[in-house]
């Protein structure tokens, strides 16, 4: 999925964000290890003391695996890594963080319960994936996909055979 070309004069990493030929490349080439390790850690963002024990090799492997992995997070669960606008916090007046913060007899600190979703929500993430496909073949990539979730869940199965009759008219 991802590759590593020599050819003397330079070298070239490509790493691929998934299996397909239509998924997003990174394409790194420079006339050393050196300097393609450097663009491959500044394209990642990579904390450069962390990885400064690991060979190219390795660092290309992990990398490869954070690309996976934020290409499986934005197919499957449609995460977006663009962070939102960081909004300007209020200005600690007179030293004091917590001046102006009334309790009302409440204690500051509360514990919370994880919510648990109702079992019939389990999977709810897979019907946006049904109704996203326009197309009898990307309804079928979708089960291909999560085929274990399908075979598990007769309502979410029930749903994309819903929605292949729908596109098949």
């Amino acid at each position: 999925m991802s590759g590593i070309e020599f050819d003397g004069d330079s070298l070239t990493v490509t790493i691929k964000y998934g299996k397909g030929y239509e998924e997003t490349w990174a394409v790194f080439k420079g006339s050393s290890v050196a300097r393609v390790r450097a663009m491959v850690i500044e394209y990642f963002g990579v904390d450069e003391s962390a990885v400064s024990q690991l060979t190219a090799h390795e660092l290309v492997v992990n990398v490869t695996n954070l690309a996976h992995g934020t290409g499986n997070a934005a197919a499957v669960l449609g995460a977006v890594v663009i962070p939102a606008p960081v909004t300007a916090e209020p200005a600690i007046t007179g030293g004091n963080p917590w001046a102006g913060i009334e309790d009302e007899g409440q204690p500051l600190v509360t514990t919370m319960t994880p919510i648990t979703p109702p079992e019939e929500k389990r999977n709810a993430w897979i019907y946006n994936l049904f109704a996203e496909s326009t197309t009898i073949d990307e309804l079928k990539r979708v089960y291909a996909t999560h085929k274990t979730v399908l075979e598990s869940d007769p309502d979410a199965l029930a749903a994309w055979k819903a929605r292949g009759k729908e596109l098949s008219k």
